[in-house]
């Protein structure tokens, strides 16, 4: 997908204006007329480098979208929260499916969340939850307050998906609440925050897991309890890390427990040592070593947060209240748009498969500079991104992030086996 306006418009809701009239965003029509103007504003806003009200009325003049105070655009970003979630759902929902248009029935759903704050805050304003799906890039979002805890309740799933979060997000609740939907779990658990049982229904203790974990053992089968509902089965894959990341893992447990002047038990010392996987999908689909090596993606939603907060801006955020929230939302319709253009890039070159793996980073640069440049409405600056271009930001073979495209294929291919290579 080209990121110029008029690609846009094709992904954006048939009923803009009608969205806009509901939500309230738009029941004043003045110097805004239409649903798209208010869009347009928002990205300007939210879109460009470090940009301020005036600034954004400045730019909404020069480009000839609307002409707007400084004190008008804030009236209309503040109302415009409930509309822009609006859009932003629409979009993901376009995402959504045109991964099932490439024959993806089941997906790698990676599940975490960041943190926003305001400027000279001393603790979180916001919470970013996330879901993102390698190859597709964001599927769900939700922007709460400090208050909003993280959990996998907080995600869209379909009966198949694979869903990968952090030992943050391994609760008994939460896991039931993943496997009611269909989808299974693949999640680090820190053995002290779930109670698991044995196939015999007895609780089984962290020591004596770790035990059976040093006498060769990759996996045990587990049930996970919850009140009153049925015990879920599952496989707890276990693997004993390396003398070296063992230490590295204990050293930055003692700082964090300095840090918050705790004191370490011997048994959370032993825990720091291993990876353990909990995990609902069968054996036969994948073995307990892939287990290990599929987790390894969901590295890939931390380094989509690294590039929204490097890139497009995220951690630079001067707003308060809905016009903060607004100010979010835009970077979010930003990232999805971004996200949907590096997919097709992706696919055209999976289809091809020539030369090195385009690397993610300038790749991202280069959507979002063309992105920028729709926003202000200039002439295009970007050439094509043809295959020389790819060939070109390929990654040296010495880095090893270039093989995460090449695993999602890979397990893509595995967990859809009908799915047919689709030319974009």
């Amino acid at each position: 997908m080209r990121l110029n306006r008029d690609a846009i418009r094709r992904k954006l809701p048939s009923n803009l204006d009608e969205l806009a009239l509901e939500t309230g965003a738009l029941l004043r029509r003045r110097e805004i007329k239409c649903a798209e103007q208010l869009l347009w504003m928002t990205l300007m806003y939210s879109g460009l480098v470090e940009p301020s009200l005036r600034q954004t009325s400045a730019i909404g003049g020069i480009t000839g979208d609307f002409e707007l105070n400084d004190t008008s655009v804030r009236y209309r970003l503040k109302n415009a929260p409930e509309f822009l979630t609006a859009v932003l759902n629409s979009l993901l929902f376009g995402a959504d499916r045109a991964l099932r248009a490439d024959g993806v029935s089941r997906r790698i759903c990676l599940q975490d969340a960041t943190t926003v704050s305001f400027p000279g805050s001393d603790g979180t304003d916001f919470r970013l939850h996330t879901e993102y799906v390698p190859g597709q890039g964001l599927a769900y979002v939700e922007i709460t307050d400090r208050r909003g805890g993280e959990s996998l309740e907080r995600g869209e799933y379909r009966p198949g998906d694979i869903v990968i979060a952090d030992q943050g997000l391994a609760y008994a609740k939460s896991i039931h609440h993943v496997c009611s939907t269909g989808a299974y779990c693949l999640i680090r658990c820190y053995l002290q925050n779930i109670k698991l049982q044995g196939e015999d229904g007895v609780r089984l203790k962290p020591e004596r897991i770790l035990d059976l974990a040093d006498q060769g053992a990759s996996s045990i089968p587990v049930l996970v309890p919850h009140e009153d509902a049925a015990p879920i089965r599952a496989r707890l894959v276990m693997a004993k890390l390396p003398a070296e990341a063992a230490a590295r893992a204990r050293e930055k447990l003692r700082k964090q427990a300095s840090k918050k002047q705790k004191s370490i038990s011997e048994l959370a010392m032993r825990l720091a040592g291993y990876v353990v996987i909990l995990t609902t999908v069968p054996a036969d689909e994948l073995s307990d070593s892939e287990v290990l090596h599929t987790y390894r993606l969901r590295w890939q939603i931390e380094l989509f947060f690294k590039r929204c907060k490097s890139l497009l801006g995220l951690d630079k955020l001067k707003a308060h209240g809905a016009v903060a929230r607004a100010w979010l939302l835009g970077k979010m319709i930003i990232a999805t748009l971004v996200d949907r253009a590096l997919a097709g890039i992706y696919r055209e070159w999976a289809y091809k498969r020539s030369g090195a793996v385009p690397s993610l980073w300038p790749l991202t640069k280069l959507c979002l500079m063309d992105l920028q440049a729709t926003i202000l409405d200039v002439e295009r600056v970007l050439p094509s991104l043809d295959e020389s271009a790819l060939r070109r930001l390929g990654e040296a073979p010495r880095k090893k992030r270039k093989a995460a495209a090449v695993d999602i294929a890979r397990l893509n291919k595995k967990l859809n086996p009908s799915a047919r290579r689709v030319r974009p």
